[in-house]
């Protein structure tokens, strides 16, 4: 496991397109989905190119881009409100702790207070978060949903 200590997290850059591409790899392959090639290029376009309305934030250790959480910005007429919807969490599983997973969390809450955001939501498989409401179902879907004010 790697040391929270030794992990950067920042904005993912059009730039870390080569280095991005085997952690997203990783994260199809577990999800058991497949993604074209052109795909996924747009998708790097879409998070790391359009201000405002969608972001990756990744965990970097050394060289190597070890986790993600990739996020859309639902802007709200009715709500008056802007919501920051995480859509994937992933950690590779040589790098997994659920620290990590908090920490790449905590810094979306850190986006979307500085944008004026005040929720974020997403929902998961798992629970990675301690202190969170649970606005979901259970016997209704495996998936936990979570609304929590930034």
């Amino acid at each position: 496991m790697t040391q929270p200590d030794t992990v950067t997290i920042r904005p993912m850059t059009p730039e870390d397109f080569e280095a991005w591409l085997p952690i997203w790899n990783s994260y199809l392959w577990d999800n058991r989905t497949k993604m074209r090639w052109v795909d996924r290029v747009a998708l790097l376009k879409t998070l790391t190119g359009r201000a405002g309305e969608a972001g990756a934030l990744i965990a970097v250790h050394g060289d190597e881009i070890v986790g993600l959480v990739q996020y859309r910005v639902r802007r709200s007429e009715f709500a008056f409100e802007s919501a920051f919807c995480i859509e994937d969490v992933f950690v590779l599983p040589e790098h997994d702790d659920k620290t990590l997973k908090v920490n790449l969390i905590s810094e979306v809450y850190d986006h979307s207070w500085a944008q004026k955001a005040p929720v974020v939501l997403w929902k998961t498989a798992e629970l990675l978060l301690s202190g969170t409401e649970n606005t979901g179902d259970a016997a209704a879907s495996p998936f936990l949903t979570f609304k929590k004010a930034a």
